[in-house]
């Protein structure tokens, strides 16, 4: 918040916009991998379930990710039930 206002007062609105880079924590998953899932749920036969989608990401692909990351990228990337 200090930071912001700095900036605000340095320039305005124009450097707070000039700022580009987010902050938080970048994401647990590529969109390389977030890709490849996508099509591994296109196939036919493919993963089905959550608990399916967590075994394939975390052994198979060996990515280390939790079963509630799993379920969240889904419902949020692909708009799954």
């Amino acid at each position: 918040m200090h930071r912001w206002l700095s900036f605000y007062r340095e320039g305005g609105i124009e450097r707070l916009l000039s700022e580009g880079t987010p902050s938080g924590r970048p994401k647990k998953i590529s969109p390389e991998e977030v890709a490849l899932l996508q099509n591994k749920l296109k196939e036919t036969g493919g993963l089905a379930r959550y608990k399916e989608i967590y075994f394939w990401l975390s052994f198979v692909r060996e990515i280390p990710i939790s079963y509630t990351t799993v379920y969240r990228l889904v419902r949020q990337e692909f708009e799954a039930q």
